[in-house]
């Protein structure tokens, strides 16, 4: 599996966001120098919520273990996106403004 590159958030609270019962798994798949995607990091780090940062050429071309890390539906969603960067909330990709509107949701939920 392509993880060599793998970052956690750095410095950001830890804020549980409950989606059917379990912890929302959240992971940003993006290029270096990448200006939107560290927007997106930053954002997530504004919203206090914990996440993974990946190289997305570390899943779209050809590694051992493509099968095992959904490297196809990553690639699916980035090919029919076509924008940077897309973020995994709990195994559905999203692009940017979609993912924001659905943390934010899930966020307010949380404070009611």
């Amino acid at each position: 599996m392509p993880r060599s590159n793998t970052k956690k958030s750095k410095n950001c609270r830890k804020t549980d966001v409950q989606e059917g019962g379990s912890k929302m798994t959240i992971a940003v798949f993006g290029k270096k120098n990448c200006g939107i995607c560290d927007a997106a990091k930053d954002k997530l780090n504004k919203m206090g919520l914990d996440y993974e940062a990946h190289e997305l050429a570390e899943y779209t071309t050809h590694h051992d273990g493509w099968r095992d890390d959904d490297s196809a539906g990553l690639l699916a969603s980035y090919l029919m996106m076509d924008k940077l960067p897309i973020i995994r909330i709990n195994e559905k990709y999203h692009d940017y403004p979609g993912a924001m509107k659905r943390l934010k949701k899930e966020l307010a939920g949380v404070k009611n």
